[in-house]
């Protein structure tokens, strides 16, 4: 796939607002700008956990931040750190059938990656967490 086919740039061509935070060992923040050089092949991903780049894509609509949607993904790496190409295309692909944006509208995309062999749910401690900082990171008040 070529550099314009990225889910970085999908998913913000989509007119979403995005967040991508690793899921591994830690909860922890990765730029857009990183995580495109992760896609591309150009740069190993940073905190690999069992061989895979667990991540969570918070997307949300800028109008109505309490309309969102996460995705969790863990993409496989290779003995280098470097992300899977074969994957990510996989991924892109079944995005690409799966999803049309409706103006930002994020409610009937909760199941774009539904039956998709890279998706993951964390366990309870680790969705609480993630839960407080996907609140703070969108604006949204503490539950």
């Amino acid at each position: 796939m070529s550099n314009e086919h990225s889910i970085v740039n999908f998913l913000k061509g989509s007119g979403v607002q995005l967040r991508i935070l690793d899921m591994g060992r830690r909860i922890e923040k990765i730029t857009s700008q990183q995580f495109f050089k992760i896609e591309q092949g150009h740069t190993p991903y940073p905190l690999p956990y069992l061989h895979q780049a667990w991540i969570a894509l918070l997307l949300w609509n800028p109008k109505n931040k309490s309309q969102n949607a996460v995705w969790f993904l863990k993409l496989p790496l290779d003995e280098q750190g470097f992300l899977v190409q074969a994957a990510r295309d996989d991924i892109m692909n079944r995005l690409l059938q799966n999803i049309q944006f409706a103006q930002g509208d994020l409610t009937e995309n909760q199941d774009a990656l539904k039956d998709n062999p890279f998706v993951f749910k964390p366990d309870q401690e680790k969705m609480a967490a993630f839960h407080a900082i996907a609140n703070q990171q969108i604006g949204l008040e503490a539950s």
